[in-house]
């Protein structure tokens, strides 16, 4: 992929990362998340969405890795269904991948 392609793809990224952020919130409420939980997704997003603003791509997919980890331990441990998390797992799956 050219380094133009891999730019475009970065800033599509940007409002995806604000729609997921909007998911985390949602995800918090309907979960129960304590704000500990949700402060740390939201700072992957963060992180993630610092680092396509500074055009690096393979940091920011690092992040959103970390923060699928950290869902997929929600998930394990009970504190965040599968149902309600699906959607955002499901977009920061997608954004890896455009982003990769």
């Amino acid at each position: 992929m050219s380094r133009r392609a891999v730019q475009n793809n970065d800033i599509l990224a940007a409002p995806q990362l604000d729609r997921a952020a909007g998911l985390v919130r949602d995800l918090s409420a309907a979960d129960g998340l304590n704000a500990g939980e949700t402060n740390s997704l939201l700072a992957k997003l963060s992180a993630a969405q610092d680092q396509l603003a500074s055009g690096n791509s393979t940091p920011a997919a690092k992040q959103l890795a970390s923060m699928l980890n950290e869902l997929d331990a929600l998930m394990t441990s009970g504190r965040a269904s599968q149902t309600d998390a699906a959607d955002l797992r499901s977009m920061i799956a997608g954004l890896m991948n455009s982003i990769s």
